[in-house]
């Protein structure tokens, strides 16, 4: 794989988890940078009417994230820790977050970010610690297969047969069941699947 499709890959994995389904952003991530955008809406809003500071949160960790993970070309990272400072209230028009890679150091990364406001204004800045998991790249959900079809089999021996369909054919997991949920376990990531089961 190339500098380039992994960058596109990281765009792809980020685009498809769940959580941006709610804020449907944009990214472009290059060599130690990433940039995305949001545009605001009131679903966003605490009860005083701007931005609540989750979003800040969201937006400066992911691209200082996807900035240290566009090095990174094995392993899904970690946020180990993030410090975030927010300056400016927003409640309007697009918010961009602009993600650098300050030092590397073996297994660890530390990036910052910032974010501005349509004017281009800094509203709101963060850095953090983010370190290599054990789960691969090539594990995590969206990582360069934009299409994913998930089903799951008959439960054999305390166990289901989780299969997830991408570009490249079908996966087998083994997932563990309990009576509300089932979680499957991809080296040290965890991901849940709530499927009302009884």
């Amino acid at each position: 794989m190339t500098d380039t499709e992994h960058f596109r890959a990281l765009e792809t994995m980020y685009l498809a988890a769940s959580i941006n389904r709610i804020y449907k952003p944009t990214i472009a991530v290059a060599e130690g940078r990433a940039d995305i955008e949001i545009e605001i809406a009131e679903k966003f809003f605490h009860a005083a009417g701007a931005v609540h500071g989750s979003v800040y949160f969201k937006m400066l960790d992911d691209a200082a994230y996807f900035a240290a993970n566009s090095l990174e070309r094995e392993f899904f990272l970690l946020t180990a820790s993030f410090t975030t400072y927010l300056t400016h209230p927003i409640t309007s028009g697009v918010v961009k977050s602009v993600g650098t890679v300050g030092t590397r150091t073996g297994r660890q990364f530390i990036a910052e970010s910032v974010a501005y406001n349509s004017d281009g204004q800094e509203i709101g800045r963060g850095n953090g610690l983010f370190v290599r998991g054990k789960c691969p790249l090539r594990d995590v959900a969206g990582y360069g297969r934009p299409q994913r079809t998930t089903a799951l089999g008959r439960k054999q021996t305390g166990k289901w047969n989780m299969f997830v369909r991408d570009g490249l054919g079908w996966t087998r997991y083994q997932a563990i069941s309990t009576p509300k949920y089932i979680s499957t376990r991809c080296l040290s990531w965890m991901y849940s699947f709530n499927t009302g089961l009884r």
